[in-house]
């Protein structure tokens, strides 16, 4: 009867996952949405049998933007499920997903949701998983209200290794003419709000820079680290051991949901993860003082001879998590 929600940010190997954790197992029935905009595909659990989302001429179709969608494709996802419910061989039920067509236009799936929904409360021996889009999840559990559903159950998941949040604190703020971690924002020194972030996902969190900061502990670069920069203070924190989640301290607009994406993008691929930059060029578009840095990129990173985070993460080929401007991605460095 148990039903969860599984949520995660675009571009963050979601795809890859559903199929490494639920293909190929015969109690699991259900349909992922393999392929890009232009090719996505319903693939039915366990059968691995196909059915195109991209409408032919002529047939009955939903168009979003310039993609025309099968009305036929959904109602052949929603009659696979409707017998994958009555089947006693199906314990696990994945649908793959619900997005803005179901949560905001009542189109798509939407109009077997809840049918399917009251329908899987009537079997205690099945655990059924809503794929739906992080920014959606408020709304997708008030639409079928279901507040008190599990997100990304961490069984699902290898164990995480320890986490350790790291405020970068230590630039020495020629341009802004004042040390920006002591920069009250309603109240909240910058380091106080950076570290506030981070915390609800780290063992601990330590702010690197040269003065105290209370209540978290300092962490100054080592004697043998320094004048490198935030590079400094990265490499003087990946002497601890395990991840690193790492925030400059001069993100005034940063929202929280950044520090989500980051998340569970390595929860889902244990590998490190940044955003990309607005308006810079391919070779210089990560943002390094946004990001997760997984550890075996910081054991590669005691040994990386040059100064810049941004070309070393490029090298370690991370997850890389698109822009978006609502998440106030924008470091300030000028009054």
């Amino acid at each position: 009867m148990p039903i969860e929600f599984l949520s995660f940010p675009v571009q963050s190997g979601k795809t890859t996952w559903l199929a490494e954790t639920f293909s190929g197992r015969s109690d699991t029935f259900g349909f992922l949405t393999p392929g890009g905009p232009e090719d996505r595909r319903l693939h039915a659990l366990p059968t691995g049998e196909e059915r195109p989302y991209a409408a032919a001429e002529g047939v009955e179709a939903i168009e979003i933007g310039r993609f025309r969608l099968d009305v036929a494709a959904f109602e052949w996802g929603l009659a696979h499920v409707r017998k994958a419910i009555a089947n006693p061989a199906c314990k696990r039920l994945i649908i793959d997903e619900i997005g803005l067509l179901e949560v905001r236009q009542n189109r798509g799936f939407a109009p077997g949701i809840d049918a399917i929904i009251d329908a899987v409360r009537h079997r205690n021996d099945l655990t059924t998983y809503l794929v739906v889009r992080d920014f959606l999840l408020p709304e997708a559990r008030k639409r079928w209200q279901l507040h008190g559903a599990t997100v990304n159950d961490p069984r699902l998941f290898p164990a995480r290794p320890a986490c350790t949040g790291l405020v970068l604190a230590g630039g020495q703020s020629r341009r802004m003419g004042t040390d920006k971690a002591f920069i009250e924002r309603d109240g909240t020194p910058a380091y106080a709000r950076a570290a506030t972030l981070l915390a609800p996902h780290c063992e601990r969190v330590l702010v690197n820079g040269p003065a105290a900061y209370p209540p978290y502990a300092s962490l100054p670069d080592a004697s043998d680290l320094q004048g490198h920069g935030p590079m400094s203070g990265v490499r003087t924190a990946a002497r601890i051991g395990g991840g690193l989640l790492v925030l400059g301290v001069d993100y005034p607009q940063l929202a929280a949901a950044a520090i989500e994406r980051l998340m569970a993008a390595a929860l889902l691929t244990g590998r490190s993860v940044c955003f990309r930059q607005a308006g810079r060029s391919e070779a210089d578009a990560l943002e390094p003082l946004v990001a997760y840095y997984a550890p075996h990129d910081l054991v590669a990173l005691a040994a990386w001879p040059g100064a810049s985070l941004r070309r070393f993460l490029a090298e370690r080929d991370p997850v890389v998590l698109p822009h978006d401007h609502r998440l106030g991605l924008v470091s300030v460095d000028l009054p």
